[in-house]
């Protein structure tokens, strides 16, 4: 008896034609050499049609270019509106800060005593110069953040100093809208490694935000304790909260509660 070899097999090729119908076919073969078998002794090719895969496999292909080709274009705009805002909202700060610095000695009567309304309209427009000063500053920084551009610089800060300085910044619009503002700082508090900076512009949002949406007689409270190497800052008030509906979009940009519109409270929204 004589024994037999392994098949001996070729492929798969690839190929493609021009059907009648003037389109393109592909077709997938497969050779098998029997030629050392008796019973046999040929090639046997076997050969299919795979025109439907070879085009899906195209038209996914395609796909992923349009997509990585859209996702790049959206990339790009993205930079771009960034460095817009960035670029703006700079130019706008530095004739603003010229403005105040103006306003402020306008106020203190450098140019001459002020009387009646003329008191009442320049603090109006110091006060409104300082709120655009703020939305620039927000601007900025949210370009920073989605850019990656934001570097924190953490330094050893003494708490309690700086816990005053949010007072010194809060106290005035919680007074003018008769909301009582309570500070609480454990005396176990002591340093803690922050950007002052960029933590002072959180809890100022979220303090004037709070009393913003608090009504007169209302309260907001900053409470300030240590846990374990870290110290911890929390933030409450009875105001009109947001509805339980929509607290899932609390931290999309610009964000405003339904209540914040119908009571047509001022403000872009978070900005974070």
């Amino acid at each position: 008896m004589t024994a037999l070899s392994t098949p001996r097999t070729h492929g798969p090729f690839q190929c493609r034609y021009r059907h009648r119908d003037l389109s393109w076919r592909y077709l997938e073969a497969i050779g098998m050499s029997l030629l050392d078998d008796p019973a046999v002794e040929g090639i046997i090719v076997n050969v299919r049609d795979v025109t439907e895969r070879v085009q899906l496999a195209e038209s996914l292909k395609a796909g992923e270019e349009r997509l990585a080709s859209q996702v790049a274009e959206l990339q790009e705009l993205h930079r771009v509106k960034n460095d817009f805002v960035a670029m703006i909202s700079h130019e706008l700060r530095t004739p603003l800060t010229s403005i105040l610095g103006q306003l402020e000695l306008l106020g203190d009567g450098d140019y001459g005593d002020l009387v009646g309304d003329q008191v009442k309209a320049v603090a109006a427009m110091d006060r409104n110069s300082h709120r655009l000063l703020v939305l620039i500053e927000d601007l900025l920084t949210v370009a920073r953040i989605e850019s990656a551009r934001l570097q924190l610089r953490r330094t050893a800060t003494d708490i309690v100093p700086f816990v005053e300085g949010l007072r010194a910044s809060c106290a005035p619009p919680a007074e003018a809208r008769s909301v009582a503002l309570h500070i609480h700082v454990e005396p176990t508090v002591g340093r803690a490694d922050i950007d002052a900076l960029q933590m002072e512009r959180a809890l100022v949002n979220l303090l004037t935000n709070a009393v913003k949406f608090t009504p007169p007689e209302g309260r907001v409270e900053l409470g300030v304790r240590p846990v374990g190497d870290s110290v911890v800052f929390t933030v409450s008030d009875n105001g009109i909260g947001i509805p339980l509906d929509e607290q899932d979009q609390l931290f999309k940009r610009f964000f405003r509660s339904s209540l914040a519109t119908d009571l047509a409270v001022q403000g872009s929204g978070s900005a974070w």
